[in-house]
């Protein structure tokens, strides 16, 4: 049964349990209007609301705590007025339960540049058809997508946006970072990125005090700067200055491979204090990521990569299924290998598609392009990443994450104490 607005009070909180083995390995517990999130965990995307192909009740079957959603997507296709005349995303959607919603300061910046992870001349060009048609120091003119209407997107409407549509935390307006930018333009651009938060909280402290945003909503500000370790520190020092629940920090660097990630946040893990959420956004590497991640205190993370690999035939697999460093912890179920397997999926797995349905059955699902193959996947895969999470908080309540990590990674735990400048 869905958990509902009506069932929780204003009081927004964090508090963490610390390991005794690593300086930032925690166990903590979010406390929203909407529910309770225990922490780490990972965050399913609903980009438009909904996650990809499930209801609510399936995503609460699945073990997922929070949800998701792009604030820039769910103006641009329904409102944010429209959002909060249903009551808010939460009750909109039937989820009912907690939500984030990013701010679209990286769509903005995505969509400005190639749009894909390739380089022209070692930089990334400007797209002609790229529906963001300006970026300011007062911020991004943008064409919609949905019927072409030009508008103005400033710190100041993307936190009025997310207001609307009610979500539990919102992300601060800012221009992220790209790895590939030089110091001069990741500084360069670091500091509109400031100055765009500096705006989106002024904004948030007037609809706070006008009872337009509501008292339980958090706002988060973003830590950038690329790969440059000075920047991310700057950065870092800055958003700490804020007064908030949490903190969030994003680019491409905490998406792109799980090392570089943990370097990444090595760089800035000294400076966020025990008592703040650290949100990883796009944090990217499957297990691998979620075990370096916890290890440096991340206490929430989001990704596109479990249910969109479930639609492509990809599965996610424990070590005692096959999972393993050197497949990514993943198996294509669609290759013919598996047209006589009679096994489950996952054997450890609880949910609906490994109790119920074969490999090979799964199999001739996608060979036939039946869609609900890629339904069970996305169950399967949604439901392997919150039981991971539980499995990760287990292990620090008992003092047993080394054993766990090494169980699935192959190799020994270990953490500099020493912030990697």
């Amino acid at each position: 049964m869905n958990q509902t607005s009506e069932s929780f009070s204003d009081e927004v909180s964090f508090s963490v349990t610390q390991s005794e083995e690593y300086p930032y390995l925690r166990a903590g517990a979010l406390a929203t209007a909407h529910g309770l999130i225990h922490t780490p965990t990972y965050m399913p995307v609903g980009t438009y609301g909904p996650v990809r192909l499930l209801d609510a009740e399936e995503l609460w079957a699945c073990g997922a705590e929070i949800v998701l959603g792009n604030a820039l997507h769910l103006h641009m296709n329904i409102g944010a007025e429209r959002i909060e005349s249903f009551g808010g995303l939460a009750r909109f959607t039937g989820w009912g339960g907690p939500t984030l919603t990013d701010s679209g300061g990286y769509q903005v910046s995505y969509w400005w540049k190639s749009g894909t992870h390739s380089l022209e001349g070692n930089e990334r060009k400007h797209r002609i058809e790229s529906p963001v048609e300006k970026i300011t120091d007062e911020g991004v003119r943008v064409r919609s997508l949905v019927n072409g209407d030009r508008f103005w997107i400033t710190p100041e409407s993307a936190v009025e946006v997310q207001a609307k549509i009610g979500a539990d935390i919102i992300m601060a307006f800012d221009q992220p970072t790209f790895d590939t930018d030089s110091l001069e333009n990741a500084s360069s651009s670091l500091t509109r990125s400031h100055a765009w938060v500096e705006r989106s909280f002024g904004k948030w402290r007037e609809l706070k005090s006008t009872g337009a945003a509501k008292p339980w909503q958090e706002l988060f500000p973003i830590i950038q700067g690329g790969r440059h370790s000075e920047l991310r520190r700057q950065s870092a020092e800055f958003c700490l200055g804020f007064d908030t629940l949490g903190v969030a920090i994003a680019g491409e660097s905490i998406g792109i491979d799980p090392m570089i990630s943990a370097q990444t946040l090595d760089s800035i893990r000294d400076l966020v204090p025990g008592a703040k959420a650290l949100y990883a956004m796009g944090l990217g590497g499957g297990p691998e990521g979620f075990f370096e991640a916890a290890l440096r205190g991340v206490d929430m993370f989001d990704n596109t990569s479990p249910s969109r690999m479930a639609r492509c035939g990809l599965a996610l697999l424990s070590p005692t299924s096959g999972g393993q460093t050197k497949n990514r912890f993943r198996s294509d179920v669609t290759k013919a290998q598996y047209r006589d397997d009679a096994t489950p999926l996952d054997a450890t797995c609880s949910c609906k598609c490994c109790r119920l349905y074969t490999r090979g059955y799964l199999r001739y699902l996608f060979s036939i392009k039946e869609t609900v193959a890629a339904r069970l996947l996305t169950i399967h895969n949604l439901t392997f990443m919150a039981a991971l999470g539980r499995a990760i908080r287990t292990a620090i309540g008992q003092g047993t994450f080394g054993n766990l990590y090494e169980s699935w990674l192959g190799r020994r735990c270990v953490v500099s104490l020493e912030c990697n400048r």
